[in-house]
């Protein structure tokens, strides 16, 4: 927001010679007419107080519109993918970590859109919340969703998304995207599917491998007698 504001102020020569001398030459007014040195300091002693008042106003505005941002506004956002809305919302402090009416956070809906999804990872959002009532992650909503590209799940991947948790129906990541590679084989996104079978695939490998390896503890070095 930017205010303009141009003030003009011609002051009259006080008989001593002293004065300022006016600030424009057009204007045409009676003399009695046009400001004293007196009624010139006045009058810029008022306009200072409206220009204060004006933007202390405006400011209150500002700030009544930032607490106003509902959960409503926000998911709106976030659904449609308006990345810069939700990137005003986060500045204006609204809580990234809120639940949704239905059971779910922002990603689970995010993710739907990358810009939005890497926007809302970018603020810290917890990657591995599970839904309230069907315990899905947004990791499991990308691998369900035929419009997620797998760039989307190899994002939550990389930021920590855990391919091992199950919602109600005990399914994990994997399980749905192997499902949906399979069932639609002549899909135009079934490439992305099996992209992001193969992702999974490769971080659970690595993920058991590590477990298992810090499972195996080395036998205790000899000691020397």
């Amino acid at each position: 927001m930017g205010l303009r504001l141009r003030i003009q102020i011609e002051d009259e020569q006080d008989g001593g010679g002293n004065a300022l001398e006016p600030l424009s030459h057009t204007s045409t007014a009676p003399a009695k007419a046009r400001a004293t040195p007196i009624r010139s300091a006045k009058m810029r002693h008022l306009l200072l107080v409206t220009l204060y008042l004006t933007i202390l106003g405006c400011e209150k505005k500002s700030d009544v519109h930032v607490t106003s941002i509902t959960d409503s506004d926000f998911r709106n956002a976030v659904r449609n993918g308006k990345v810069e809305t939700v990137e005003r919302f986060l500045e204006s402090g609204y809580d990234i970590g809120r639940i949704g009416s239905g059971g779910e956070n922002a990603l689970q809906e995010g993710i739907l859109h990358f810009d939005v999804g890497s926007l809302l990872i970018k603020r810290g959002i917890n990657v591995n919340q599970q839904h309230r009532f069907d315990g899905s992650t947004p990791l499991i909503v990308a691998c369900i969703a035929g419009n997620v590209e797998a760039r989307t799940v190899k994002l939550l991947l990389d930021n920590g998304a855990d391919p091992l948790l199950k919602d109600v129906n005990g399914k994990a990541a994997l399980d749905y995207a192997t499902q949906y590679s399979s069932e639609y084989p002549n899909r135009e996104d079934t490439h992305e599917y099996d992209e992001k079978v193969a992702l999974l695939t490769e971080v659970i490998r690595k993920k058991k491998r590590a477990e298992q390896g810090a499972s195996v503890q080395p036998p205790p070095a000899p000691t020397q007698k």
